[in-house]
């Protein structure tokens, strides 16, 4: 440290526990749900449906989508604008997008009267708008960079020239945080943003932080920049009582302590952009992750039951009206079922989580976990059989129950409720059959008086 500097060190978190390791598992998540997660009052993201466009969508087609939400009355909670809507993208493009971060001007080719339009119209459907961003990303030759070069980190001379022609805002400067705090805070005032998306797509920053740094400050760049990456978000929150954070980073890779108290992770995988990424993908990401994350989130890419189901959290998004038209054919029907579903089982993602199976990648099996909230005696199983999975049935014991309890049991897809004691479902466990390979259940369960 040079004379009178000051830094902070990482925050770290040890959990001293007693029992089997699911308990301390579940003693973390309710940890990290009370001490980690934004306060529910002031975040409304915690439990929430969505959809989304390409933001560089024309506004007829987004137009659509949302009064087609609003004409049906379907449940959506937020609709979120992606990548693409700066200026220097046009009308339905898509390659370019990446060239023209750094530009953070509304694209007027794309929004000739402002992406307030499309806000307007997501606030009269009822939802919150969450607007993608990416300030700390600058590519070559954009406004940024041309404006304000004393701002900007360059990468080292050994990365591929794919990804070094994307520069790093320097966060480490305090002017430069006070200049892109105003910047942003000046968008999220003109769209009438609820939240940022907040992204964050490099591969591995170092090569900014550690490019022509004295032998002797190795790593105090590192520092700098994350504090002022808190300060930047802290700011933006201060001047936007109520503003949600999405936490992105290319997808689930700036995952901290501290961030996790600012944000909610509700993009945990870019492959979740692919079509033809697949259900077992997001069944295995929602699986891993519920053992440290009560509340996050992730996209789905196919309009069917397993697939939605497959990718859903304490939060679902539907990412297949991405880009393009609303089919003529589609179900409208299908998805209200689907949100509604949702909408009765979500807050259970709050609650103690049980594997019932093993984590597996494999299309031959089962791949099974239960919720528990015990505040409510209640909760829900949630199991896929899997495309190559050759048993139409299995059965797994439940936690958390009361023996002497009777519980009421309702199968989301039928026959009507049925009933079991605590006990019963304990030692001989509650029985799931689905006839059909790549196929899905929701059980839910709660007390009876």
């Amino acid at each position: 440290l040079h004379p009178g500097e000051e830094i902070r060190t990482p925050l770290v978190l040890l959990l001293s526990w007693q029992g089997d390791v699911l308990q301390g598992q579940n003693a973390f998540r309710r940890l990290i749900l009370r001490h980690f997660t934004p306060p529910l009052a002031e975040n409304w993201l915690w439990s929430s449906a969505s959809t989304d466009s390409w933001g560089a969508q024309n506004v007829a087609d987004q137009m659509a989508k949302i009064n087609l939400i609003a004409q049906h009355d379907l449940p959506f909670d937020c609709y979120w604008i992606d990548g693409g809507w700066t200026e220097g993208n046009r009308p339905d493009s898509f390659g370019e997008w990446s060239q023209n971060v750094g530009n953070w001007k509304v694209s007027a080719e794309v929004y000739p009267q402002g992406l307030a339009e499309i806000s307007s119209a997501v606030h009269a459907a009822g939802m919150k708008l969450i607007l993608w961003c990416e300030p700390t990303r600058v590519y070559t030759g954009t406004r940024i960079d041309r404006e304000h070069p004393e701002w900007i980190l360059d990468p080292s001379p050994r990365m591929p020239a794919f990804f070094a022609a994307s520069k790093l805002f320097d966060l480490t400067q305090p002017e430069a945080v006070d200049w892109i705090v105003d910047l942003m805070s000046q968008k999220i005032t003109e769209v009438g943003a609820d939240a940022i998306w907040s992204d964050f797509c490099f591969e591995d920053p170092r090569d900014y932080w550690r490019h022509d740094e004295p032998e002797d400050r190795q790593g105090m760049r590192e520092i700098l920049y994350v504090m002022g990456f808190y300060r930047h978000w802290d700011e933006l929150a201060r001047r936007h009582p109520g503003l949600g954070i999405v936490n992105c980073a290319g997808g689930g890779r700036m995952i901290d302590l501290e961030l996790m108290k600012r944000s909610v992770p509700l993009w945990t995988s870019d492959c979740m952009c692919l079509s033809d990424v697949t259900p077992t993908t997001g069944q295995c990401h929602t699986f891993g992750s519920l053992y440290w994350l009560p509340v996050s989130g992730t996209g789905c890419m196919q309009p069917d039951t397993y697939s939605w189901r497959s990718n859903m959290r304490s939060t679902a998004m539907a990412r297949w009206w991405l880009v393009g038209k609303i089919p003529g054919d589609f179900s409208v029907e299908w998805l209200a079922k689907m949100l509604q579903e949702h909408r009765a089982i979500r807050t259970c993602y709050e609650g103690d989580f049980y594997p019932l199976t093993p984590y597996s990648h494999s299309e031959e099996v089962w791949m099974a976990y239960q919720l528990h909230r015990a505040d409510r005696d209640a909760g829900v199983v949630v199991a896929f059989r899997r495309s190559a999975c050759s048993a139409p049935s299995a059965q797994w014991t439940l936690h958390g129950l009361d023996p002497a309890g009777r519980y009421s049991i309702t199968n989301c897809d039928g026959p009507g409720p049925a009933s079991a004691t605590g006990r019963e479902l304990a030692e001989h466990g509650l029985r799931v059959e689905l006839p059909e390979r790549a196929s899905s259940a929701i059980i839910r369960y709660e007390r009876s008086p």
